[in-house]
């Protein structure tokens, strides 16, 4: 993956996280609505307020999967940017799990001084 590829895709799912964490605010909001309208009528099921509340619950149910799904994808996204595949953190001697390397990585990571060479692992 290319850095402008994985930029570009990085930008994109998380535009798409965005977007898909409306859509649950949207359809959370809706699903209340709806649940309250058939605990004011004590709608049955069968009846049009039930159903209503019925595909409420089905879009929030869809929102809620595919932001998970998304979020999934914006993580595998960010592991491969930075050449991890997840099981890194697992590992027993593994430098990225060093606090002290993780902050010197921070601080060469914000500063525009020269990095030079730097041994990371044992």
């Amino acid at each position: 993956m290319t850095i402008t590829n994985a930029r570009d895709q990085l930008g994109d799912v998380e535009r798409r996280v965005s977007d898909l964490r409306d859509r649950v605010a949207a359809a959370r909001a809706e699903h209340e609505q709806t649940r309250q309208a058939v605990i004011t009528a004590d709608a049955a099921p069968g009846t049009a307020t039930f159903a209503a509340a019925e595909r409420a619950v089905a879009r929030l149910r869809a929102a809620e999967r595919d932001l998970n799904l998304t979020t999934q994808e914006h993580v595998a996204i960010l592991k491969s940017i930075s050449g991890t595949d997840g099981n890194v953190f697992d590992q027993h001697d593994n430098f990225l799990r060093d606090p002290a390397v993780l902050g010197s990585l921070g601080a060469m990571a914000t500063s525009s001084a020269p990095v030079g060479r730097q041994r990371l692992g044992s």
